[in-house]
């Protein structure tokens, strides 16, 4: 049976606009997490820079002692919360830059890390500190691994890669309306 060339082209060129649309998707929405990690970590999810400048810099290089101790005791939750707040950058890191290598993308989640810590310490808004530095990396390092681990599991990168956009599309959607309320209760 005979198909005319341009049909072929056709059907070629269609599936390469669903694979650039995904990749516009993905790109669109690393920038807005890197947008709401700076606004996380760097204003605390506040509203007013003045506010948070202690006008002290803080400096903890000793893992898991100082800021990350509560009342004597470790605080689990802001732990777990520097982890869990990394682990997208991984994903998005895997799903734009394909072609990097996995310890470059880590180097990468740590240098980003590392940057925060020292912005903060510069502009002494909260204060430096090793264990965020230790958890951030090792968020971004469990978004690497587990994005090659979905890839085992959907076999095709494309496919995972739209499951991962529907899946961020819908908690910036969440995020951002959360946000709102967060600031309409500040006002």
């Amino acid at each position: 049976m005979f198909v005319p060339p341009y049909i072929c082209y056709t059907c070629y060129e269609v599936k390469r606009m669903k694979e650039r649309k995904h990749h516009t998707i993905s790109a669109l929405l690393l920038m807005l997490y890197l947008i709401i990690l700076t606004w996380l970590v760097l204003l605390k999810l506040g509203f007013n820079y003045q506010e948070l400048v202690t006008g002290v810099h803080r400096l903890n290089l000793i893992p898991f002692k100082g800021t990350a101790i509560i009342n004597g005791a470790l605080d689990k939750k802001e732990l777990l919360a520097n982890v869990a707040v990394f682990v997208p950058f991984g994903l998005l890191l895997s799903m734009n830059f394909s072609k990097m290598r996995f310890s470059s993308k880590w180097l990468l989640i740590f240098l980003t890390s590392f940057g925060y810590e020292a912005i903060q310490y510069w502009l002494t808004i909260g204060g430096a500190d090793i264990t965020d530095l230790i958890n951030n990396t090792l968020g971004g390092f469990i978004g690497l691994v587990l994005y090659d681990i979905l890839e085992l599991i959907f076999r095709k990168k494309a496919r995972l890669n739209a499951f991962l956009n529907i899946c961020g599309v819908i908690l910036l959607i969440i995020f951002l309306g959360l946000a709102v309320m967060l600031y309409l209760g500040n006002k």
